[in-house]
């Protein structure tokens, strides 16, 4: 009895030293064997995550969709396809929008190179596809790889690690993912692999710990390397004691806007007459992208880039303004009524007895054609391709050039910058309005042609978005035309369609014929009130 006490003794001391050296590991392999670990995470917004790494227990046949939804509320997610079967898509989970984003300064540059601004969200309360990037959505990785299959139909094992992750740019490729192909080395951000960090996190007992607080922020670095998790994994699994040192990387913030005030909320004037709008973001340090002017009746007022309103004829318009970012709007509602001054046409060669007077009048009162001299209008001389390209811009607001204000964006040789329409062909060139006869000839002295008229409105229309107000025409229109340029076709068949242009005669369009001022008038009058 003596002899087996004494071999006993040993036994147990050894399991003692056995158990005290190797315990922490061994609980975490133990645990690790019945459990599956799960994340939500919007890292690469600089905002953590909406479940920290959890601990799920392990079922049979369990899969990654199933092991979200044990983490989820019931109605915290939306989803297209079912939840048991192979078509299931996770587009939106449900997460207080913050107001405001901190990317890492290589994904905001990414994103703000290719769209300008980072957009806001479309529902303050849900985080899902298309969020502050077209390419944006949520990806799933099991341990550390991205699955191209539906997570319904992603059987797992005891000890996956589920990391449902929020991407913002490339399909992924903010997150690891090579761009387009699954798994590619060309990344945008190279992610380390922190699941048994994740693993460690989620069984740790002692939360205060510097180990434990350095290992979370280590997690929540989207930038972190492999070398600073290891040491993290390192340093809890031991316990070690260590300075508390927080993981940091750069980052851009971007506030979005929330409110738009104007400078007027309404306003009456009288055709021909302007008005400056001007809008203040709220909250001041916004990042909102810039602001989207519209008017709600084109035919009444319009409205420039820069929230200046021209009043065109008697009636109302809502003038909105919207940031780009974020969708906040402001709007001023705009009353146009004749004033008791009657503005008296100055050239001595337009009458009230001819057929081009009304719309002589209607033109030089809206600021949008001017005489030839302070007394002569030249109603049937042919107008140039620079006065009708500059009637157009004078229509979108955008002033004419001279010697104090000259063009600083000249294209082409024959254009001076001090010129009255130089301006305006700058203009219509970055619209794709207008082209030259060449590439450093814009010839804007030539008489232009009616088919070049009838495609710098078409392209006009198209520019600001009022397109839809001419019809669409299949088949032939005119006798002549074959004579019609290629390029003109459209343009010349829908202001037809749309009753701005007429045929001269015998169904002739004469696409290389000229046009009167007078005739210009005429055109543009019925241009501008469609």
């Amino acid at each position: 009895m003596k002899k087996q006490r004494l071999i006993l003794i040993p036994m147990l001391l050894l399991l003692f030293v056995l158990l005290f050296a190797f315990g922490v590991s061994a609980a975490t392999e133990n645990t690790a064997e019945s459990n599956v670990y799960v994340t939500v995470e919007k890292l690469v917004l600089g905002q953590g995550y909406i479940i920290e790494p959890t601990a799920v227990p392990y079922e049979d046949e369990m899969t990654a969709a199933t092991a979200l939804l044990a983490v989820l509320d019931e109605d915290a997610y939306q989803y297209t396809g079912s939840v048991d079967g192979r078509d299931l898509y996770i587009s939106f989970i449900k997460d207080e929008d913050m107001g405001f984003v901190e990317m890492p300064k290589i994904l905001y540059d990414a994103v703000v190179a290719d769209q300008g601004y980072i957009s806001a969200r479309s529902d303050s309360a849900w985080l899902g596809e298309f969020d502050y990037y077209h390419q944006s959505g949520w990806m799933l990785t099991v341990n550390h790889a991205f699955i191209d299959r539906s997570c319904a139909d992603y059987e797992l094992s005891p000890g996956d690690v589920i990391r449902w992750q929020y991407t913002v740019y490339g399909y992924g490729s903010d997150l690891g993912n090579g761009g387009s192909a699954w798994g590619g080395s060309d990344a945008l951000i190279k992610a380390a692999n922190k699941d048994t960090l994740i693993q460690l996190v989620a069984n740790a007992s002692d939360t205060e710990s510097n180990a434990y607080q350095n290992a979370y922020s280590v997690l929540l670095n989207p930038l972190a390397t492999q070398e600073a998790v290891d040491i993290a994994k390192a340093n809890l699994e031991t316990n070690a004691e260590i300075d508390l040192v927080p993981s940091s990387f750069e980052t851009q913030t971007t506030t979005f806007a929330k409110k738009i005030l104007l400078n007027l909320s309404g306003e009456q004037i009288a055709p021909g007459e302007t008005l400056s709008l001007k809008a203040t973001v709220l909250p001041e340090n916004t990042t909102f992208g810039g602001i989207t002017w519209k008017s709600s009746n084109r035919k009444v007022a319009t409205v420039s880039d820069d929230g200046v309103v021209t009043a065109l004829t008697e009636g109302t318009a809502n003038i909105t303004a919207t940031t780009a970012d974020s969708g906040a709007s402001a709007l001023c509602k705009v009353t146009v009524k004749e004033s008791s001054v009657t503005v008296m046409l100055p050239f001595n060669d337009v009458f009230e007895n001819q057929w081009f007077y009304p719309h002589v009048h209607y033109v030089y009162a809206n600021k949008i054609m001017n005489g030839k001299t302070e007394t002569i209008f030249a109603p049937d001389e042919a107008i140039t391709r620079g006065q009708f390209i500059a009637i157009l811009g004078r229509y979108a607001q955008v002033k004419d050039s001279s010697m104090e204000n000259p063009c600083d964006n000249v294209k082409f040789e024959d254009v001076d910058a001090n010129d009255y329409y130089a301006s305006h062909i700058a203009w219509a060139h970055e619209k794709g309005i207008v082209e030259g006869i060449s590439e450093k000839e814009f010839a804007p002295a030539k008489k232009i042609t009616r088919e070049q008229m009838a495609t710098m409105m078409f392209r006009y229309a198209k520019a600001m978005g009022t397109e839809e107000t001419l019809p669409s025409v299949d088949g032939s229109l005119f006798v002549d035309d074959s004579s019609i340029s290629d390029y003109a076709r459209e343009g010349v068949y829908r202001m037809k369609a749309a009753g701005i242009l007429e045929g001269e005669g015998n169904n002739l369009f004469h696409p290389k014929g000229n046009t009167t001022r007078g005739a210009a008038a005429k055109t543009i009058h019925i241009f501008m009130e469609l």
